[in-house]
């Protein structure tokens, strides 16, 4: 059990997981580091860093799963942008695995998979299931995460909300769970 014991969530998602629903933090960032996380992001598009996401596959090809563009700010040059401002993200996120993985009582790997990702106007990700799989020998997408550094002026005519459906159905099922809208800062898991 480690020495440090606060949390960096407000409550704890275990349970909420556990049950198959979706775990909101509204205010898992602090607006500071948004700013800076922003800043980063618009470093790496102009040095070209983001490409076509893809689904299914590390390869990056083109699918119709998904429509959007992304940068793994982990393997870049880190004289370009804000490495601080990632970093200190990063670490955020690992005491959330750390919380989850003793909360949930399973194996989470520990390297955290990160990306920026950027949806264009029309932009999507289709419905879909991360990983089901139950192994002792932990998953890369157990839970899944999403931080949002959307702009302050977002409203709901911008789109990008995330729709949770009833985990008891299939991924065909129509009936929605959940709507989260993209507010800066939060933290869906």
């Amino acid at each position: 059990r480690p020495i440090w014991t606060a949390s960096v969530l407000s409550a704890d998602p275990s349970s909420a997981i556990r049950a198959g629903k979706v775990y909101r933090e509204q205010t898992f960032a602090p607006s500071r580091l948004v700013a800076d996380l922003r800043a980063d992001v618009a470093a790496c598009v102009a040095a070209g860093l983001f490409q076509a996401a893809g689904s299914g596959g590390r390869s990056g090809e083109i699918d119709h799963m998904r429509a959007a563009s992304y940068c793994d700010p982990i393997d870049r040059d880190r004289s370009i942008g804000i490495w601080g401002a990632f970093f200190a993200i990063w670490e955020r996120l690992d005491l959330v695995r750390q919380e989850l993985q003793e909360g949930l009582g399973c194996v989470l790997i520990d390297e955290i998979e990160i990306h920026y990702v950027q949806y264009p106007v029309g932009g999507f990700y289709r419905r879909h299931i991360d990983d089901t799989t139950e192994s002792s020998a932990g998953s890369r997408r157990k839970v899944s995460f999403i931080c949002y550094l959307t702009e302050d002026d977002w409203s709901e005519l911008d789109g990008g909300q995330l729709r949770s459906f009833t985990p008891a159905g299939s991924v065909h099922s129509s009936e929605l769970c959940s709507e989260f809208f993209p507010e800066s800062g939060s933290l869906i898991l």
